[in-house]
């Protein structure tokens, strides 16, 4: 049943009543890009030995119901971009799939734009090492539950819940794996999230946290306290948008390979101080552009363990920074490349004491 109705546009139903068929073992692009399809019902249709779902219902962007048989299967391998696109389905029930065979869930419910309700509670993630976009623009779902998802396999998640905007709530207490390289915008523009624990991620492989959070304009806390960043070389971006953020704490974080720190908190206009003091790094830093832009009321930050290139001329800071009344620490060796920013500031040096 391989492509079976792929590219019919104008298809808007389809009656399998009279289907009695056995022994499928594919359904790789059956509906795909069926645009008008409002409803399908496969619910006749002997699934126990279908191994590849892949690209099922992909671009059915009218779909709003399926209705799926009442039959467990142990042997789904691929599912990867099954319901890409289904930009009407609003709920999915997958509590009967059978998914400890699968190696991937790439860009699984990615683009499912007014998707509310979702039960993937039984889903087996012990094999999962890609879940890139797997809830990619998933706009509608305000809450996800995570917590049964185990990876210690996984490599792969970058932008998982990317422009996810009204998630509120998401339990990722199951991800432990440290096989992760990239943490790569995974939280983009999920612009409703306010509070987000992460303290049981391994990070200890992880080399790009680019944009991690960029764009979480309602975050007021996050827990970042078991980040292990030892070999990570960008945080560009990392806070950018947080705009919601009053307080941060990392001080726990690694520096010693990175290379990249440009708008790291560009944009963080609640934070009212910021403590770099444990950032050390194994070469002066250069890309610090717009690192502290739109900053608007901080009036503590430390810096005081940076170093710049010779011949550098960092943008750290802009306008929207308290002119007066506002500390910073530095070190000697680079106060004249900031020193026009900085001069009606309270200037404290590495070492001080008050």
């Amino acid at each position: 049943m391989e492509s079976m109705f792929n590219g019919c546009h104008s298809l808007t139903s389809i009656d399998f009543t009279n289907f009695k068929i056995k022994n499928v073992t594919t359904l790789y692009n059956m509906f795909k890009d069926c645009r008008s399809l409002k409803n399908i019902n496969i619910s006749n249709i002997d699934i126990s030995k279908v191994t590849n779902m892949m690209n099922m219902f992909s671009g059915c962007k009218e779909l709003e119901y399926i209705q799926f048989p009442n039959i467990k299967t142990n042997e789904f391998t691929i599912i990867e971009d099954m319901f890409s696109g289904c930009s009407s389905l609003k709920s999915l029930d997958l509590s009967n799939f059978e998914t400890k065979q699968i190696s991937s869930f790439l860009n699984l419910f990615s683009g499912c734009k007014s998707l509310t309700s979702l039960n993937i509670s039984n889903f087996d993630t012990t094999k999962i090492t890609t879940m890139n976009n797997m809830f990619k623009e998933c706009y509608s779902l305000t809450s996800l539950d995570l917590s049964n998802f185990k990876t210690l396999n996984l490599k792969r998640m970058d932008d998982i819940f990317l422009s996810c905007s009204k998630l509120k709530s998401i339990n990722l207490s199951g991800f432990k794996g440290n096989n992760v390289s990239s943490l790569y915008e995974i939280f983009k523009e999920c612009s409703s999230l306010i509070s987000l624990d992460l303290s049981n991620f391994n990070t200890e492989n992880v080399t790009t946290m680019k944009n991690m959070l960029i764009g979480c304009s309602s975050l007021v806390s996050i827990n970042l306290s078991s980040f292990n960043t030892s070999k990570v070389q960008t945080m560009e971006g990392l806070f950018s948008g947080c705009s919601s953020l009053n307080s941060l704490n990392i001080l726990n974080f690694n520096t010693q390979n990175v290379v990249n720190l440009d708008s790291m908190f560009n944009g963080c206009q609640s934070l009212t101080s910021i403590d770099l003091s444990n950032f050390l790094f194994n070469n002066p830093i250069n890309f610090v552009n717009q690192m502290f832009y739109g900053c608007s009321k901080l009036k503590y930050i430390d810096i005081s363990n940076f170093t710049f290139p010779l011949y550098s001329n960092p943008l750290l800071f802009d306008d929207s920074i308290p002119s007066e009344g506002t500390i910073i620490v530095i070190n000697e060796t680079i106060e004249n490349k900031i020193k026009e920013k900085i001069e009606n500031w309270t200037i404290l040096y590495r070492n001080y004491t008050i």
